[in-house]
């Protein structure tokens, strides 16, 4: 899985501890979306006005497998996406501000 919904994290199996001790940040300036047009997607590419980077909320987690081998994954957290997006799509990766990186890293909070 490489994406996780804000709105089930907390309860789902496949992420539920990870949101309690593995979050993560994936650093980024943008990322792409794209929108159904004649002959394909159209791609656009989503960034902060002021072009500063900011970082993706994503989780952790090493899986094992049947034979004992380790993957280790990382999934980012999606949201519904506002009226100004969801004409490209649904969803959108949460985006943390430089400022709360240290707050979601923290993972004693709730």
């Amino acid at each position: 899985m490489i994406n996780a919904r804000s709105e089930t994290v907390r309860d789902k199996p496949a992420f539920k501890n990870a949101i309690k001790r593995r979050r993560c940040l994936i650093p980024a300036d943008g990322y792409t979306s794209g929108r159904r047009a004649a002959g394909g997607k159209r791609p656009f590419f989503i960034h902060r006005r002021d072009g500063r980077p900011f970082g993706l909320a994503a989780l952790a987690e090493t899986w094992i497998g049947p034979n004992g081998e380790e993957l280790d994954t990382v999934a980012i957290i999606t949201a519904p996406a506002g009226p100004d997006l969801a004409v490209l799509h649904h969803r959108v990766p949460v985006m943390i501000k430089p400022g709360d990186f240290e707050r979601w890293l923290d993972c004693r909070a709730p």
